[in-house]
């Protein structure tokens, strides 16, 4: 096992559960998402991340419950520049335990590590953490088990070096953004249909339904198929055929929420399968 990096997965890594980090500024969502998404946490923007993420000071919860807390050390450039999903982002890091040893640090051996932001090449909690920093900026990433070595610890020959169930932290300095992949070729407007508009935004297709105020989870009807998608509110359905892309079916969810304006809506997010080289076409529907 290598410990170059953060990169050694010890678990299935859970889907992420805040796709698209609630729009990144265009859209406030109330989270009554249906489980049915199995909930995807990823930061996929065009725009900056929010500002609570992003000034220094007081620490962070990036993902809203606790599992990455964010503590900005240095400022990153001005203007900023954040990654997207695609891009490789290039990182000195610490790894540290709670009782303060330090199990893996690039900046000893001067070696910059080099990873493709979203692509499950490292742990979830440092992906997410990055996602939400700018060139040049050096943040402190506090992981729970559940985003960083769960159960299951990491260790190699000589030992351990997580132990099961621990907490780490992570002293990391986003030195430089490469763009790259999906992330910056597949972001942008989309188009319309009747009832509905959507928009590019890098691994998935955000499609914006407004709704009555008084639409609850319980008048939606969906269906998110590889090859066919469907949804409908109290019995009318707004869209139903076949996808532009193929569909990752158990990435791919909707959630309940507003515009800025205070317009309710039906965000549904369709993740694209192999989403590092496919681009959706000028149609949601294929036939539309």
């Amino acid at each position: 096992m290598c410990w170059d990096a953060p990169s050694f997965r010890t678990r299935a890594r859970p889907l992420h559960r805040a796709a698209a980090a609630a729009c990144a500024g265009r859209c406030l969502l109330w989270w009554s998402r249906g489980r049915f998404a199995k909930g995807r946490r990823w930061v996929l923007r065009a725009e900056a991340p929010s500002a609570a993420w992003t000034a220094s000071g007081d620490a962070a919860d990036i993902l809203g419950d606790g599992s990455v807390i964010k503590s900005i050390i240095e400022e990153g450039e001005d203007p900023p520049v954040y990654p997207v999903c695609g891009d490789e982002c290039i990182t000195h890091f610490i790894g540290t335990l709670p009782d303060g040893t330090v199990f893996n640090d690039t900046t000893k051996r001067d070696q910059p590590f080099k990873f493709a932001l979203g692509a499950e090449q490292v742990l979830e909690g440092f992906d997410e953490g990055v996602a939400t920093m700018r060139k040049g900026e050096r943040a402190l990433l506090k992981l729970t088990p559940e985003v960083a070595y769960g159960s299951l610890g990491a260790r190699d020959e000589r030992g351990w070096q997580v132990p099961p169930d621990t907490a780490v932290t992570f002293d990391v300095r986003l030195l430089d953004i490469k763009a790259g992949g999906y992330g910056r070729e597949d972001i942008g407007p989309g188009g319309k249909g009747e009832r509905y508009s959507w928009e590019r935004k890098g691994a998935e297709v955000l499609v914006t339904v407004p709704v009555k105020v008084e639409v609850q989870a319980k008048d939606i009807a969906y269906a998110f198929q590889e090859k066919r998608i469907f949804l409908a509110v109290e019995g009318d359905t707004i869209f139903e055929g076949v996808p532009g892309c193929d569909v990752e079916a158990e990435e791919s969810f909707w959630e309940l929420g507003k515009e800025e304006s205070g317009e309710r809506c039906i965000f549904v997010h369709l993740q694209k399968k192999g989403s590092l080289s496919a681009r959706w076409p000028d149609f949601l529907l294929k036939g539309n």
